[in-house]
């Protein structure tokens, strides 16, 4: 999977400190006060910690996708040099459709 240095940088971030303080911060107050008592407004401990999950959650999903685009790509480049370099072959196309995936079981 190909990482661009501050994407390297944010999945390392996450994983060491981002994730651990967001869940650390909510589990050193007592449950019943964090997931009852308003601290932001109307919000709650739980609640604010649930957010910065979801929010590292999608950070990380986006660059999971940007990560195997890019690998994609490459992929299509090289079958490029390779059709340029060696001569067509159906394998290398890349205008040739691709068979679609079963979406249940009566398709198979």
């Amino acid at each position: 999977m190909g990482l661009g240095s501050m994407d390297a940088y944010s999945v390392m971030a996450t994983a060491s400190d981002y994730l651990p303080e967001a869940v650390g911060g909510y589990l050193r107050l007592p449950r019943d006060w964090a997931d009852t008592r308003p601290v932001d407004g109307y919000k709650t401990s739980l609640m604010l910690l649930v957010e910065q999950l979801e929010l590292l959650g999608s950070t990380m999903d986006k660059i999971f996708d940007a990560a195997n685009r890019a690998d994609a790509q490459a992929l299509i480049a090289h079958g490029k040099f390779l059709q340029a370099r060696f001569g067509t072959h159906d394998s290398l196309n890349s205008t040739a459709p691709v068979p679609a995936e079963p979406t249940s079981s009566l398709d198979l």
